[in-house]
């Protein structure tokens, strides 16, 4: 069964996890009520996912603070605005 909020096809993969693992994904499957152990794979790989994108956007606005144009814009940036 394919988890909540798929729209596309989905590919069947085979993991080994070790034991205190699969009993982890167990665990945590029944405690939240999912469907199955895919349910648990997806909503992990979707929080590793969004992990990863909010590192890359704190990354890219730290470069854009330490960059040049960035005093600029914070100078201009209220113009006609009435800000």
């Amino acid at each position: 069964m394919r988890p909540m909020g798929t729209t596309e096809s989905s590919s069947k993969v085979s993991i080994t996890l070790r034991p205190d693992l699969m009993r982890f994904l167990e665990t945590y499957q029944t405690q939240n009520r999912l469907e199955s152990r895919s349910a648990v794979i997806h909503q992990a790989l979707e929080m590793l996912r969004s992990e990863t994108l909010a590192a890359e956007y704190r990354e890219a606005s730290q470069a854009w603070d330490a960059s040049p144009d960035s005093e600029i814009w914070d100078r201009s940036a209220g113009d006609g605005l009435g800000l």
